[in-house]
């Protein structure tokens, strides 16, 4: 929390007021017919408040993961593009590096993405460029998660 004074930093009160709208979006997309395309909306939205480089590569993942786990509900985790279970459990995220002065973007599986491989395996990763053989071991990973 913030600097060791027990208040949150700007960036932090950001994030808790980012959630705090998405919650509010999402009970309102409950609320519509088509919680799916609500969800999109949200994931849209948050793409393109990301610099190109950025977007271009949460576009590529957005497709992946629509490829391999079309059950999964695209919507977002606070303020970064994500996927959901239909009970509302988030599998996987992509967060802008930009957002918070990274050098790299991450994508990250939450605890109910199954990747559990013996005792240690991997759930989050750097992005900065996504070759051939990255988005072959995303969408490996992404059909395992949700397997």
């Amino acid at each position: 929390m913030g600097d060791g004074d027990g208040k949150l930093s700007t960036a932090e009160r950001t994030a808790v007021k980012q959630r705090a709208a998405e919650l509010r979006a999402e009970k309102a997309a409950a609320k519509a017919a088509d919680k799916r395309a609500a969800g999109r909306a949200l994931l849209e939205a948050a793409i393109a408040e990301m610099p190109d480089e950025e977007q271009n590569l949460a576009r590529r993942i957005d497709a992946i993961v629509e490829a391999n786990a079309p059950d999964l509900v695209p919507g977002t985790m606070y303020g970064a593009p994500a996927y959901k279970t239909t009970a509302g459990r988030t599998v996987l995220f992509f967060r802008s590096g930009a957002k918070d002065n990274y050098r790299y973007s991450t994508l990250a599986f939450q605890p109910d993405a199954t990747l559990d491989d013996g005792g240690m395996w991997p759930t989050s990763f750097g992005v900065v460029s996504l070759s051939d053989k990255d988005e072959e071991l995303i969408a490996a990973l992404v059909r395992k998660a949700t397997a």
